[in-house]
């Protein structure tokens, strides 16, 4: 699933839950083993500067295509505002990396940098944006994002991301992308790269087709038979894949799946179209599930809904699992910061 949709969000649960939704019979140690033992695929910010999952066999792609994108957001910054060089700094971390992964607090704590202190997690995220560093072991519970670092070659001995230039990996990058979810348009694919339009549209025009309208595709349409009825996470990669959303979420829907900072919520999938938004909770043991319609479900689809939300119940270990059918969602656009992560909550 992850070569098949160039990789899934990385923000935990949201990377289990995509998971889940889509590989029958998938554990939680999956996840864990992929990129932990087999170290196949790798967790780190590219794709306009997100944190995704990535197979390792597209990393000298992904890589090379956002790279100077993706070091310049924090490095300018991180240049200003340090009292000590950012490289003094930087050559610290990897020789502290040399006994081992370290969570950043480990780093931050062991540097002792005084002023700049503040500033070290940005330093981080610069390393990581380079591929000197990398994400390596996740500490905490399914939900955790809380990650130690390993120096790159350590970690991913071997695997070269140097080995291409930026403009001929952004086209590799549009094949890439046409191939596994066109017809798309360029905006879909500067939306989903973080590449400019006018690079976007000079990658996708060496490789691929115009159809109708302002639609492209390396090759005929796929004839697939719509998804069954899923309950998406937020930021799921079907939602985060395209600018134009109307393959999938209704116009007078936009606003209860997506905030105004263009953050998807946790939707109900039906027949390949949002349904409806579902909220998770937080309790593990006793899951509370609370769903609603935008305009109705059957009583088999809410059958279905209890089959999806008895999988994730499952999934990790929950005592009992319990649906709450609750009215329409709210307009997420006018809704305060971030209560796209949790729809259905009460106020």
């Amino acid at each position: 699933m992850l070569d098949d949709s160039l990789g899934i969000y990385g923000t935990q649960p949201t990377g289990h839950l995509e998971l889940a939704a889509r590989i029958d019979g998938y554990d939680l140690a999956d996840l864990t083993r992929v990129l932990e033992v087999d170290r196949s695929a790798v967790r780190l910010r590219t794709l306009r500067g997100s944190g995704f999952v990535i197979p390792v066999g597209l990393l000298p792609v992904t890589q090379a295509a956002t790279r100077a994108k993706n070091a310049r957001a924090f490095a300018g910054f991180v240049r200003r505002g340090l009292a000590e060089p950012y490289e003094t700094w930087a050559g610290r971390i990897e020789e502290l990396l040399a006994g081992g992964p370290l969570a950043a607090a480990d780093i931050r704590a062991a540097l002792d940098a005084g002023p700049d202190a503040g500033m070290i997690r940005y330093v981080i995220s610069v390393m990581a944006a380079e591929n000197r560093i990398v994400a390596a072991t996740t500490t905490g519970g399914w939900r955790s994002d809380r990650t130690t670092f390993a120096r790159w070659d350590d970690w991913l001995p071997g695997v070269d991301v140097w080995s291409m230039e930026e403009g001929p990996a952004q086209v590799e990058l549009a094949r890439a992308y046409l191939d596994r979810h066109g017809p798309a348009t360029v905006a879909d694919f500067a939306f989903w790269s973080g590449l400019t339009k006018t690079r976007a549209q000079r990658a996708v025009a060496e490789v691929a087709q115009p159809l109708t309208g302002d639609y492209w595709a390396t090759s005929a349409p796929a004839d697939d038979d719509p998804p069954p009825l899923r309950l998406l996470p937020i930021w799921d990669v079907l939602f985060v894949t395209y600018r134009d959303r109307d393959r999938f979420v209704a116009p007078e829907h936009y606003s209860l799946v997506y905030d105004a900072s263009g953050n998807a919520t946790s939707v109900v999938l039906r027949e390949g179209r949002a349904a409806g938004v579902w909220d998770l909770g937080t309790d593990d043991r006793h899951v509370e599930i609370q769903v609603a319609a935008f305009a109705g479900f059957t009583p088999s689809e809410w059958l279905s809904i209890d089959a999806e939300a008895a999988r994730i119940g499952d999934l990790i270990g929950a005592e009992s699992v319990r649906i709450v059918r609750r009215d329409g969602p709210i307009d997420l656009t006018a809704a305060p910061r971030n209560r796209f992560m949790r729809p259905l909550r009460a106020e």
